[in-house]
C-alpha cells in the first residue's frame, strides 16, 4: 500500500476534476469553469476550482487528510449556484483517491459582494489506514 501525502492527494483532485467536470457541466446545461488551481484565484472574475489543504493528521496507523476546493463562481445566478454544487458533491462522492476512503464532504454557499457571482466552499476527509510496514517511526 502506498503512503500518499496531502500533496499528491490534492495534486489528483485538481486533475481528475480538471478533466471530468467541463463534461459534468455541460451536461447540466451549466458555464464552463476556466480555471483549475492549486492555490488562491489571482482574478475575482474567474469561474474554476482552487484547492487548499485545511489539515493532514497522522495518529497512530491512520492518515487523515482534509484539502477544502473553493469553487469560484464570477457571473453564476444562484439557480446555476446550486445546480454546480450538486454537480460537484456527486464528483467528489465518485472520486476514488488510491488507497485512502473518502469519509465526507460539508459544503458552505457564499454570495459574492454585488451579487456578481458565489463562493461555494467544499470541505472534504479522506482517512487511510496504515498497515504495519507503512507505519511512521
Amino acid at each position: 500500500m502506498a503512503v500518499l501525502g496531502a500533496a499528491e492527494i490534492i495534486k489528483a483532485l485538481k486533475a481528475n476534476t480538471a478533466e471530468d467536470l467541463p463534461e459534468r457541466f455541460a451536461s447540466a446545461d451549466l458555464p464552463a469553469l476556466d480555471v483549475f488551481a492549486i492555490g488562491h484565484s489571482r482574478n475575482e472574475k474567474n469561474k474554476g476550482l482552487f484547492f487548499y489543504l485545511d489539515s493532514y493528521s497522522e495518529q497512530g496507523n491512520m492518515i487523515t487528510v482534509s484539502p477544502i476546493v473553493q469553487a469560484q463562481l464570477a457571473g453564476f445566478t444562484f439557480e446555476n449556484a446550486l445546480k454546480a454544487h450538486d454537480v460537484i458533491i456527486d464528483f467528489f462522492n465518485s472520486f476514488d483517491v488510491t488507497d485512502f476512503v473518502f469519509e465526507g464532504i460539508n459544503s458552505d454557499i457564499w454570495p459574492m459582494e454585488q451579487s456578481q457571482g458565489i463562493y461555494i466552499f467544499f470541505s472534504l476527509t479522506y482517512t487511510q489506514t496504515l498497515d504495519s510496514c507503512n507505519w511512521r517511526k
